[in-house]
């Protein structure tokens, strides 16, 4: 046992140098500003209170245009200027995202950056221990396995674009797998409080921790969701003293509804996206609109039905915990307009259950590790790279693969499960 403990301490400590090393490095020869310059101008004017320059000035068109957001107001684009940001975009976030990334505007840009891309790595690394530690779980012992999990996770290519794009992925992914711990009681330290803060740290970000709300009511955990309810309404309060009304009718009624529309760009991987440049047609007809509504609402229902029909008993089986998180993840990258690659790594610390599911029998071996396959290398965008569909999509279908088989894993028998918990732990 010290033999594997100190196997999987030393992959722990590869990943980490990994992440803290060569990825940096990667960044520092070839720098990317693409969605570190957005929230950096967004923590500017949370600072400063220039809160009616935050949004863009949005385009009439119908549909999500690249272009009209592309298009900053003046008072943003000076605040940019004096700041010497490079690649500046305008924010479409919650107000209370501005809030959150305050504290990155009493850097200056360049620092700012470093920071912002260190909380990346940091994030994507604590992802790959939590990949390892969800294989312990359900496997209920230690061995070499957690190790090559870390290792699996951390040399990925999802979790090299993660990093290098500087969006918030990462840091809402370890939000969201903090929270499926908390709600298994099986965190070290802050318990329901520490579940409760990064569920609304989660959605205060990308509203994304929403999608776990069926399982913590399922899970009966009650107390990580009144610490979310009662933080999440500080932080509103905060925001909309900061901020003041304006803002929120700006978002709710200006930006919040262009969201709600899908784009056939190449790296949009949700089922809209792989209909629009499937049928060729912006925006869908109203019969496959309509066909796609309804697969999405039979398809959440039959979810919560599989979820809510299990004793409280079932819930203590960590197999059946991390199938109905994938399960409530991926039904919201599915069906959600926009999907892209980074957001899979929201899934990255699910791939230790989806190792161990394909130790379960022959068919489960080729589902598991197709998921996995699909997800560890997100398809490049580049102008001179054309990949047709079907294919362009396998993320997407790599999601309804691992939608069905975490199905199959709700609706196994509940059995005696032991776990070993207090020894994985160490």
């Amino acid at each position: 046992m010290r033999s594997v403990i100190r196997f999987n301490r030393i992959c722990t400590s590869i990943a980490l140098a990994w992440v803290l090393g060569f990825i940096p490095l990667t960044l520092r020869l070839r720098p990317s500003y693409q969605d570190v310059a957005t929230f950096y101008t967004a923590a500017v004017v949370a600072r400063v209170g220039a809160w009616d320059a935050l949004y863009p000035l949005v385009g009439q068109g119908t549909g999500f245009r690249v272009g009209d957001y592309a298009v900053p107001k003046p008072g943003l684009a000076r605040l940019a200027a004096e700041r010497q940001v490079t690649g500046s975009l305008p924010f479409l976030y919650p107000p209370t995202a501005a809030v959150l990334l305050c504290p990155l505007g009493y850097l200056s840009f360049p620092a700012a950056y470093w920071a912002w891309a260190m909380l990346l790595c940091l994030s994507s690394w604590g992802l790959a221990v939590f990949a390892g530690k969800a294989y312990v779980f359900c496997a209920g012992k230690h061995s070499r396995v957690q190790g090559i999990v870390v290792l699996l996770t951390a040399f990925s290519l999802l979790t090299y674009r993660s990093i290098r794009v500087g969006n918030v992925s990462p840091l809402v992914a370890l939000c969201l797998i903090v929270s499926v711990f908390s709600f298994m009681g099986q965190l070290k330290a802050g318990g329901p409080i520490t579940g409760g803060l990064a569920l609304m740290v989660g959605g205060g970000l990308k509203l994304a921790s929403a999608a776990l709300v069926p399982l913590a009511v399922a899970m009966r955990q009650w107390r990580t969701l009144a610490v979310a309810a009662i933080l999440g309404l500080l932080l509103l309060l905060l925001t909309y003293r900061m901020a003041g009304r304006a803002t929120f009718d700006e978002y709710l009624t200006r930006i919040a509804p262009t969201l709600g529309s899908s784009t056939d760009m190449a790296a949009n991987k949700s089922l809209q996206g792989f209909l629009l440049r499937v049928t060729g047609v912006s925006p869908l007809p109203p019969a496959l609109r309509y066909a796609c509504r309804t697969l999405q609402g039979v398809s959440l229902a039959g979810l919560l039905w599989l979820i809510f029909r299990l004793p409280y008993a079932a819930w203590r089986e960590p197999p059946r915990v991390f199938a109905a998180s994938a399960a409530l993840i991926g039904w919201m990258l599915i069906f959600s307009p926009l999907c892209w690659e980074h957001y899979f790594s929201y899934l990255c610390p699910l791939w230790g259950w989806l190792v161990w599911e394909a130790s379960q029998g022959p068919w489960r071996r080729i589902a598991a590790w197709a998921t996995i396959a699909t997800q560890w290398v997100p398809l490049p965008v580049n102008p001179w790279l054309r990949v047709p569909e079907p294919i362009n999509s396998y993320m997407l279908w790599g999601l309804v693969v691992m939608c069905a088989l975490a199905a199959v894993r709700l609706m196994a028998p509940t059995r005696q499960y032991a776990t070993g918990f207090e020894e994985c732990r160490q």
